[in-house]
């Protein structure tokens, strides 16, 4: 990897949102929906799951792959506001979408919700409080910065130039199969 391509890596990286058990965390929405991707669990890490539809994924065999969801949110971490990936399963969503139509607001940037965890495996709570501008700094915070963001927590190649993200999707494939059989291949030659 060279020098250029390493730093446009780390202008992409976001931390990943943790929200623990019995916590309460008040993060704001950047995007009116997460980037929608399906995993699978093997070797006790997350691996993006590379289709099922030709059924040549090797995370898929023995196993399905479960949705995720990874959105877009700002955080204050101390007087700063911070861009993060919060990822959260479709169940969580959807309770986000009918408390926010509930609370007549729309589910789009700006909506600032409450994410919480009950239980330290259970699924996280989205409960929506108000909506409020996006700072200024995150105004431009688009759906190829999402994309980008998955793809260097996955160690995946960023979006070209004009690409979309069905398009990086099917230009990764190769790689996330490479990636899943490797994974796969390790876990079976421990036992």
């Amino acid at each position: 990897m060279g020098r250029e391509e390493a730093l446009n890596r780390a202008r992409c990286q976001l931390s990943v949102l943790k929200v623990r058990m019995g916590s309460v965390v008040s993060v704001q929405l950047l995007l009116s929906q997460p980037a929608w991707l399906g995993t699978h669990w093997i070797g006790g890490r997350q691996w993006l799951c590379a289709g099922c539809d030709d059924g040549e994924c090797p995370g898929c065999i023995g196993q399905c792959s479960r949705l995720v969801g990874f959105a877009g949110v700002a955080v204050h971490v101390g007087s700063r506001v911070v861009p993060m990936l919060l990822e959260l399963s479709s169940q969580s969503w959807a309770q986000l979408e009918l408390l926010s139509h509930m609370d007549s607001m729309d589910v789009v940037p700006g909506l600032v919700f409450e994410a919480s965890r009950r239980r330290s495996r259970g699924s996280l709570r989205c409960e929506p409080v108000k909506m409020s501008p996006v700072v200024p700094e995150l105004a431009s915070f688009d759906q190829a910065r999402l994309v980008n963001a998955v793809a260097v927590l996955y160690r995946l190649p960023l979006l070209a130039v004009g690409e979309d993200p069905d398009g990086w999707f099917l230009r990764v494939r190769p790689t996330l199969k490479r990636q899943l059989a490797a994974a796969a291949g390790a876990l079976s030659g421990a036992t």
